[in-house]
């Protein structure tokens, strides 16, 4: 029998105001599962809960569920991403990667790799003062991003006939699951994208972990982000909004503050 009191350690993903001083909270679990809860009373400033909710917040809930919802009555901070927080480009990183880990979670359905990656993910980001290697830790929490939830491409042989792949150019095929040899390409010509060997072997370090991005060549983010994009989106089957409010914001000087017009466009 499932108790009616719970407790559970999660990332808090989005904040959504509701009705008059409420808040329904989405948030990933220590589990892997997406939460949805309601924070009654927690925009009114005798909140004891209000503050701890702030997206891109790793917390400890106690929450009591009802029929339709969970209740959060409790909320303690455990991390607070501080530095992301204060970091405009970091920020707006930060933020696409939420939007991605709430794409991908489901509710009721467990995937603790999902909850250390993210983890991970942001806390690389915030340590990190280079915006290149930024632009490469994104798209390896991308890739990795479809690993832990099922999506993974085929990097290494033909997503058709397995033959092994070793070339200058590779073709990409979204929907069939990875990379494609020349042979096996009729029918497919179309929906290929054309990927450069450079960017097959970062893919491929992304996915053997322990990466140094310092050590990865500079330029190689444009054509990753493109890939990586378009796979996310595929599987998502929509837009990826946050994208453009980073690309936004990354290309005005970063010491200008973020007004609520620019919050309100992701």
């Amino acid at each position: 029998m499932l108790k009616k009191y719970h407790r559970t350690e999660a990332l808090i993903l989005k904040a959504s105001p509701y009705g008059e001083g409420h808040t329904i909270v989405t948030a990933l679990t220590s589990g892997g599962a997406q939460l949805k809860a309601m924070a009654y009373g927690s925009r009114k400033l005798t909140s004891r809960i209000g503050g701890h909710l702030s997206p891109l917040t790793r917390v400890e809930l106690a929450l009591y569920k009802s029929r339709d919802m969970d209740i959060i009555k409790q909320a303690q901070n455990l991390e607070s991403f501080v530095q992301l927080k204060n970091d405009l480009s970091r920020m707006t990183k930060a933020i696409f990667i939420m939007e991605l880990i709430e794409g991908f979670s489901n509710t009721g359905v467990g995937n603790r790799p999902l909850f250390d990656l993210s983890l991970m993910s942001l806390r690389g980001l915030q340590s990190s003062s280079n915006r290149d290697i930024e632009d490469l830790m994104v798209s390896c929490f991308q890739l990795n991003l479809l690993k832990v939830t099922g999506f993974m491409p085929e990097l290494y042989a033909c997503v058709e006939c397995r033959s092994s792949l070793n070339s200058d150019n590779y073709n990409f095929i979204i929907d069939i699951g990875g990379l494609c040899c020349a042979n096996c390409l009729n029918g497919y010509t179309r929906r290929a994208i054309n990927v450069s060997s450079k960017s097959v072997d970062i893919l491929r370090q992304f996915d053997r972990g322990g990466t140094l991005f310092s050590e990865l060549p500079s330029g190689s983010t444009v054509e990753l982000r493109r890939l990586l994009d378009r796979s996310t989106g595929f599987w998502l089957d929509r837009e990826i909004r946050s994208r453009r409010f980073m690309e936004h914001m990354n290309s005005r000087d970063v010491r200008e503050p973020m007004s609520a017009i620019d919050m309100e466009s992701v």
